[in-house]
């Protein structure tokens, strides 16, 4: 079973944790979000050829959770 997973802060830190959830072949991932958009070429390559997957784009948090009702969410913004 693969699990329905999302990113919430696509830079450095959000990528080294990402890395780790797609290692695990459990995560699905569906969404990936940062206010931006320059995060998002990298990140979106990774998790293509790490996994095939096609996850959505998102700038706002609030619509990334309610379009893609992830199971996990990873959130890797700064404080």
């Amino acid at each position: 079973r693969r699990f329905r997973t999302v990113l919430i802060g696509c830079g450095w830190w959000g990528g080294n944790i990402l890395r780790e959830a797609m290692a695990s072949r459990a995560c699905e991932i569906v969404g990936l979000c940062d206010v931006d958009a320059r995060q998002f070429p990298a990140t979106l390559q990774r998790v293509q050829e790490g996994t095939g997957d096609v996850p959505r784009l998102y700038k706002d948090y609030r619509e990334l959770l309610a379009e893609t009702k992830p199971e996990i969410a990873i959130v890797a913004t700064p404080a």
